[in-house]
């Protein structure tokens, strides 16, 4: 209503009286103080309650694969929630008629029951923005409060896998893998890709969120011929119950069953190598007993070992070590070589079965542990040197190199 000031005065003051609740008596008046000059007739003056956001209160319920408690929370909108959470909205108001979420441009009009409580849900999928606008019959807009809400992805599961050949039988696989979640698994599976046949194994693992795992397989359970080659690989599923379960897939790998001729062509590679081997040995065994019988002659000629045959008595050491760690070797060879030709020719030829049983009873007469003890007893003469000692273990092993050049030798014939 227009304020009448028929003497035109500045109207500096205003003086208001409560009569009533929410009602007001005005008088207008001009002057410095309310004593001056002019004083204007009453006028009520109504006030217009304005919509108020009293508090926020938030429920979030959690998707139950990620094993996390639900949570209340009051008078906090922004939010980071992992993907799949329902969120609870309960806005407490005053004055208000009506509340209406404003999310990524899209008008949500809120639920109530109860005076000044209204209510709203949301299922958290992608990150998005809302903004919380209140209204009643007087005022249509008093500002929006906006709050953002970030979402957490479910990520795709992680798998490694290590593949390993065993060292007897061609057709056997193991593996070591490591699979990663961030909430955790449904099923760790080997796929198996035949020509005309798929099949699938399961694998177990546990509730951790990161862990190892480890798995043989022996292709010859499977109808494969000779010469067929087939593919596989390992594939882990996460429990994401929302979005769905994801799967991730290793990388593939290859068996091929080889042919018989082909295996006879490894062994007999094999062979070749072993004797290849042997050969070297005995020079090394050879070259050793000279070293052993030159070092005699001196301590013969001498009553103490200078520093120089000191030296070379720790060498002659040091090569006899090595001649121990080779013989091994070669009866661990010969052990897989026997293996190979039974895996692939169980009905062996009586040729094959005399020269194997010649390298076993080979192997069975020369210990190597029986060397070891010698060759220890031989590195505490050479640090407190008592020559009579000495001669008497370079003798043994001199003795012991012959016996083992003549064994190789012949069994090589």
């Amino acid at each position: 209503r227009k304020i009448e000031n028929p003497k035109k005065k500045k109207l500096k003051h205003l003086q208001l009286t409560t009569k009533v609740a929410n009602e007001f008596v005005a008088a207008l008046q001009s002057g410095k103080r309310p004593t001056d000059e002019y004083i204007s007739k009453e006028y009520r003056l109504d006030i217009i309650n304005k919509p108020h956001l009293r508090f926020l209160e938030l429920e979030l319920e959690y998707p139950k694969h990620t094993k996390l408690p639900n949570e209340k929370l009051e008078n906090t909108g922004d939010l980071i929630v992992p993907h799949g959470t329902i969120i609870k909205w309960s806005v407490y108001t005053r004055n208000t008629d009506s509340v209406v979420f404003l999310i990524d441009s899209l008008y949500y009009p809120l639920e109530t029951s109860v005076k000044d409580k209204f209510k709203f849900k949301k299922l958290a999928k992608n990150n998005f923005t809302y903004a919380i606008d209140l209204k009643n019959k007087n005022i249509n807009n008093v500002g929006k409060i906006r709050y953002t809400v970030k979402v957490i992805p479910d990520l795709y599961p992680e798998i490694a896998i290590q593949e390993f050949k065993d060292s007897i039988s061609d057709d056997i696989r193991f593996f070591t893998g490591k699979i990663k979640d961030d909430y955790g698994f449904t099923k760790l599976t080997m796929h198996v890709q035949q020509k005309n046949k798929n099949s699938t194994k399961s694998i177990k693992i546990t509730n951790d969120l990161e862990q190892e795992f480890y798995h043989f397989f022996d292709f010859s359970s499977l109808e494969i011929n000779e010469g067929e080659e087939l593919q596989y690989f390992f594939s882990i599923t996460d429990n994401d119950y929302i979005s769905g379960p994801k799967t991730s897939v290793s990388q593939k790998y290859s068996f091929r069953k080889m042919t018989k001729e082909e295996k006879e062509q490894l062994i007999n590679k094999q062979k070749q190598d072993f004797a290849s081997k042997t050969e070297d040995l005995l020079k090394e065994i050879q070259d050793l007993q000279k070293m052993i019988e030159k070092l005699q002659l001196k301590m013969k000629e001498k009553k103490q070992l200078s520093w120089e045959e000191k030296a070379q008595l720790h060498e002659l050491i040091e090569k006899q070590k090595s001649i121990q760690k080779e013989f091994e070797d070669l009866a661990k060879k010969n052990e897989f070589i026997q293996k190979k030709e039974q895996q692939n020719n169980p009905q062996q030829s009586e040729d094959l079965l005399k020269k194997q049983k010649e390298y076993n009873e080979l192997f069975e007469k020369i210990i190597p542990d029986e060397m070891k003890e010698k060759l220890k007893e031989l590195e505490k003469l050479s640090e407190n040197i008592d020559k009579r000692k000495l001669q008497e273990e370079l003798d043994k092993m001199q003795k012991d190199n012959a016996f083992l050049e003549k064994e190789l030798d012949r069994s090589m014939e």
